[in-house]
């Protein structure tokens, strides 16, 4: 039985990512500089999908389908790539994710 992506953990996420990279070549060319200036590109771009829309105005047009296909797209490239930089520096997302959450309550 096929997993549904819901139910993926981070571990699995990081792999079918890392397996991305590896299947396309690109492992030599991920340096953490070049991963954070993908992501800050990557969420402008998100940005733009909602550039000159008010509050109102955004949810509107988050409810084309094809404008909500395009952020999705992008906010899972920021996602890989958020994953990406992590796992290359050595931090641990849901070690982290648990402390500040410890600090919070």
């Amino acid at each position: 039985m096929k997993q549904k992506l819901q139910d993926l953990t981070i571990s699995e996420l990081k792999k079918y990512f890392w397996e991305r990279v590896t299947a396309s070549d690109w492992e030599d060319k991920y340096y953490p500089n070049h991963i954070a200036k993908t992501i800050a590109i990557e969420s402008a771009d998100l940005l733009r999908i909602f550039q000159w829309t008010d509050s109102i105005e955004s949810w509107q047009k988050i409810e084309v389908e094809s404008e909500k296909l395009l952020a999705a797209s992008k906010i899972i490239e920021i996602l890989s790539y958020t994953i990406m930089l992590a796992e290359l520096i050595n931090v641990d997302i849901v070690e982290i994710i648990k402390k500040s959450q410890n600090s919070v309550s």
